[in-house]
């Protein structure tokens, strides 16, 4: 299966395929500053799910609890679409809501908890946690 995630203008787009190796949401306040909202939806893949990108992009730096994030985004409206994460070899962070025409299923695996806006409310099927080493090893089918 192939998904395209695009920004708000759909200039800037990046086609994946296959399933994420993870779908979250995060709490923590790095994801609620990307989003601007009370948290993130992030699908993270393999590099080498990556089959196309397109547009023109910016990127920005940043560092966060000790490791280095490089964030694109669209060079015309601004949406965050993907990023890298230092500490996650080979490893694509990709903005979940920018999966519109073919949406991802829905998460299953909640971070950051413990930051999470009061009135936000997990349904039973949720796992109230997130193990780092996810996203460092490779995926068995």
């Amino acid at each position: 299966m192939e998904r395209t995630a695009e920004c708000c203008c759909g200039q800037a787009k990046l086609t994946i395929k296959d399933e994420p190796l993870i779908h979250v949401v995060c709490h923590c306040d790095d994801c609620k500053k990307r989003t601007g909202s009370a948290f993130g939806i992030s699908a993270y893949f393999s590099d080498d799910q990556i089959i196309n990108k397109l547009g023109a992009m910016n990127q920005y730096k940043i560092q966060n609890d000790g490791y280095e994030q490089l964030r694109s985004f669209c060079s015309n409206c601004g949406t965050t679409l993907f990023w890298h994460i230092s500490v996650f070899k080979n490893i694509i962070g990709i903005s979940g809501g920018c999966f519109i025409e073919n949406p991802l299923s829905k998460p299953n695996i909640v971070a950051e908890n413990q930051s999470k806006q009061y009135w936000f409310d997990l349904l039973g099927h949720w796992e109230e946690s997130f193990d780092i080493k996810i996203l460092t090893q490779p995926k068995i089918k």
